[in-house]
């Protein structure tokens, strides 16, 4: 569910002609998708590169929560949000075979596998915040369960 409200900007100081164009309306409006939310369920998954393959588990689910997002007519401005993941208890397996050979044509015996995440990170939840110019920030979500507090917590991103 993606709500936006498109809405005047706010003029606290007075704008000089270097300035956006308020009679413009693709600069004289911002956006707030604040209260938006985004899901996704992954029921089959598995990404390819030559003789390499990921395998994304069954009902894996990620999700976004927007807590508030202002942006202008460009996308400029900040964003904060929840992200979420659950691989249903199990990590993406990344495959590697011989160069030449795709691992869904090798037999077991030909190909190599090995997880991708440990067990503490096949579920998660964090905050992360976009800043005007791009960067991101990451802590601890507001609705993480006390218990999940250790070496891969939030802190580790």
């Amino acid at each position: 569910c993606v709500i936006f409200h498109l809405r005047p900007q706010v003029m606290v100081e007075p704008r000089v002609s270097t300035g956006p164009n308020v009679f413009n309306p693709l600069e004289a409006y911002e956006i707030d998708f604040s209260g938006s939310s985004l899901s996704l369920r992954i029921k089959e998954c598995s990404l390819n590169l030559g003789h390499r393959r990921v395998i994304v588990p069954t009902e894996t689910t990620f999700a976004v929560n927007v807590i508030k997002s202002l942006v202008n007519m460009s996308f400029e401005g900040t964003t904060q949000c929840e992200l979420s993941w659950d691989f249903q208890g199990s990590s993406p397996i990344l495959q590697v075979t011989s160069p030449g050979n795709t691992p869904a044509q090798s037999s077991h015996e030909d190909r190599q596998q090995v997880p991708v995440l440990i067990k503490d990170l096949c579920q998660g939840r964090l905050n992360m915040e976009i800043s005007p110019v791009g960067g991101l920030s990451f802590t601890q979500a507001s609705t993480s369960r006390e218990d999940k507090e250790g070496l891969y917590d939030w802190k580790f991103f």
